[in-house]
């Protein structure tokens, strides 16, 4: 799925959407910008590439910034630790490596 895909049936539910669509170059060479969207305490933040929309990453994260598991978020994007589709890189907090401050899910090339 493309961005816009991913946007798509979630624009229509009490998901709160913040756009940043300023594309930036990061130091790997891809260009990416950036859709957040929010529900309750949760965040998906989806990177995209803004001339092909085609995903870079998504990041799960809560807005209490910590977590102590990281499996709950998973669940939440209803995912499996085992999902060959992706890339799992849990996040760990830099005050504190047994607490997460989110996931990150890369889609596999």
């Amino acid at each position: 799925m493309n961005a816009d895909q991913i946007a798509k049936p979630l624009t229509g539910q009490a998901i709160r959407p913040d756009h940043d669509r300023t594309p930036r170059d990061l130091p790997t060479g891809v260009t990416e910008a950036i859709y957040t969207y929010w529900h309750d305490t949760t965040a998906l933040v989806v990177s995209y590439n803004p001339t092909t929309l085609k995903v870079n990453n998504f990041f799960l994260k809560t807005r209490h910034g910590l977590t102590s598991d990281y499996t709950s978020l998973l669940k939440l994007a209803n995912v499996s630790q085992y999902d060959k589709r992706l890339s799992i890189e849990p996040m760990a907090s830099v005050a504190n490596p047994q607490l997460y401050t989110g996931v990150k899910l890369v889609p596999a090339q």
